[in-house]
């Protein structure tokens, strides 16, 4: 004010009840503010003061601090007398005569631009709230039941979730997993954390709430808190191959679930663990749990619990085979029971009904298991019994995955890729955003037009046939051939190891298997005895194959190219029909 300046702030708070300069005075009364100043003021968009305000000694004081100010002086077409304030004489604020407040425009700041290259969900015009269970909570319309928690304290909230976890406590105290202890020095403390599934059928409705304590195994020490860690799991071929056996033969299918299985596995190792999120000791807060079986999440969990069941399956009867560790046959005079197991999934089957009841008997006294009856269900493969065998199919696993990917409501496609395209690995130019991909829409679309496929084991001949393919300077990116000998020898050996499996299982082939092929000099080769200097590349493969010529352990067929099966289960071309 000393040097008639105004000074605009945003970070300014007004007391109108205040002055906010009380040794400040004001003008004296029979100094009256002149009329021009006072309409000048008026004009202004801004409240008009009563009085000016000067000061009453002259004497130095700096502005008040702002942020940000702006000098107003007066138009330089007017006049060059500046606004000042002073007891000596009366200012004049001069005024432009066509000014009016309403013509004044409102300048919105403008948001800076993002150049920045990382995509985000606005860059993409994507504008769908994400749902969180806190704000899913505070909604009446969604049923809680049917959603999956994200913390064990919303999970607490809901009373089918709380009621899952403290049934998961409840088994681990039952199986004498840990006791409390003090952690001793230089030991790791492995942490834990509740992870929350909705269990559904193949119809998709809601089977159970699952809530399961699991350990962050991604914590512990190789050579401190575990060891070997592989566990074996049973073959995919092993499994279509005991269903094409049970529909040959008309046997019952059960399925077995093994409730908290790692919990029956013994660790060899020293674990720690925090207490669990929610259900600690709150008289011992400050100890751990002294783990004594294995718990889901650590990394030798499946190996103890797989060492656990196998060791005592030979007590049922039970035998293994090297062919695949995960396959079990109990023979008794002429019936049989097949068992496969996958981690803590079992299917179970045999020609005997009273005696796979005799084995389930024995299983669940040893073991938490529950019957799950006939087989519907099994690692993402809906399997539903007709009059004529088995239909396997997996519409269900489909639909979460299209449901999951937001593309129930996509328009379904003939073929899961463009005819007579080859993709390369270098080709092209990489997607800027990742989610845009449209080779794997293609695929989606694809499956979306086969929920009503599926794969059909009826009764029929045992027969093995193969189909054998070459692949001549088929991979388009460096240009290498699957020779057909070697897709010959290949296949070869996929059908010996399947031979091995039906006699470990007492179930014979009814013929010779039969390898068929499209190229006459590979079918020639394989009879031919003697040696060729084009085929030293071959040789180990020529002489597999020729052995199981000779021995009438396979036998070859001609086929055209185009009545290949499409159903590969091995790396290269060969195809097996069972």
């Amino acid at each position: 004010m000393l040097k008639g300046r105004f000074y605009i702030s945003r970070h300014v708070v007004f007391d109108e009840s205040r002055f906010p300069y009380p040794h400040l005075s004001l003008l004296p009364k029979n100094n009256p503010v002149p009329s021009s100043f006072s309409q000048s003021l008026s004009s202004l968009p801004f409240t008009t003061l009563d009085h000016l305000l000067v000061p009453s000694p002259p004497t130095h004081l700096s502005p008040p601090s702002a942020s940000l100010s702006t000098e107003i002086i007066s138009s330089p077409s007017v006049s060059s007398q500046s606004i000042t304030a002073t007891t000596s004489g009366a200012p004049q604020l001069p005024v432009d005569s066509d000014f009016s407040p309403d013509l004044l425009q409102v300048v919105l700041p403008i948001a800076p631009l993002n150049l920045h290259p990382m995509q985000t969900r606005s860059k993409n015009g994507i504008i769908k709230k994400k749902v969180f269970l806190s704000h899913v909570a505070d909604s009446s319309n969604v049923d809680l039941t049917l959603v999956e928690p994200a913390t064990y304290k919303s999970a607490m909230k809901v009373p089918v979730w709380f009621q899952a976890m403290q049934e998961e406590i409840d088994a681990l105290h039952h199986q004498h997993t840990w006791s409390l202890v003090h952690l001793p020095l230089n030991k790791n403390l492995v942490g834990c954390k509740w992870v929350f599934k909705l269990k559904k059928n193949s119809d998709r409705t809601v089977a159970r709430h699952k809530a399961r304590l699991v350990a962050k195994g991604f914590s512990q020490e190789p050579g401190l808190d575990y060891g070997e860690t592989f566990s074996p799991v049973v073959k995919p071929t092993t499994v279509r191959l005991v269903l094409a056996l049970a529909a040959h033969f008309n046997w019952n299918v059960r399925q077995l679930d093994v409730k908290n299985a790692f919990l029956h596995g013994f660790l060899n190792e020293e674990v720690y663990m925090a207490q669990p999120p929610g259900f600690g000791d709150a008289a011992h807060p400050e100890l751990v749990c002294k783990l004594h079986k294995s718990l889901y999440g650590l990394k030798q969990a499946p190996r103890a619990w797989n060492d656990r069941f196998t060791s005592f399956l030979p007590s049922l009867g039970f035998q293994s085979t090297y062919s695949d560790s995960s396959l079990f046959v109990k023979i008794v005079g002429s019936d049989i029971v097949v068992l496969l197991l996958y981690v803590d999934d079992i299917i179970i089957t045999g020609s005997s009904s009273p005696l796979i009841q005799q084995v389930i008997h024995s299983l669940t006294a040893e073991f938490d298991i529950k019957d799950l009856g006939a087989l519907h269900y099994f690692l993402g493969i809906q399997v539903t019994k007709t009059a004529q065998g088995l239909f396997l199919s997996q519409s269900k696993y489909i639909q979460d995955l299209l449901q999951k990917v937001e593309m129930m409501d996509a328009k379904a496609c003939d073929t899961h890729c463009l005819p007579n395209n080859r993709l390369l690995k270098d080709d092209g130019t990489p997607y800027n955003n990742p989610t845009v991909y449209r080779t794997v829409k293609r695929i989606l679309r694809y499956l979306k037009g086969t929920l009503s496929g599926g794969m059909a084991y009826t009764r029929g001949d045992l027969t093995l046939k193969a189909f054998s393919d070459a692949d001549w300077a088929g991979d388009p990116n460096d240009r290498r051939s699957t020779t057909e000998y070697r897709a010959m020898s290949t296949t070869s050996t996929e059908l010996d190891w399947i031979q091995q499996v039906l006699e470990f299982m007492h179930v014979k082939s009814a013929s010779t298997p039969v390898l068929l092929c499209d190229n006459l000099s590979a079918i020639a080769l394989s009879f031919n005895p003697v040696q060729h200097q084009r085929t030293k590349h071959i040789a180990i493969d020529v002489h597999f194959v020729r052995e199981r010529v000779a021995k009438r352990h396979l036998s070859f067929g001609v086929i055209v190219s185009t009545s290949c099966l499409d159903h590969p289960i091995m790396s290269l071309r060969g195809h097996v029909r069972i």
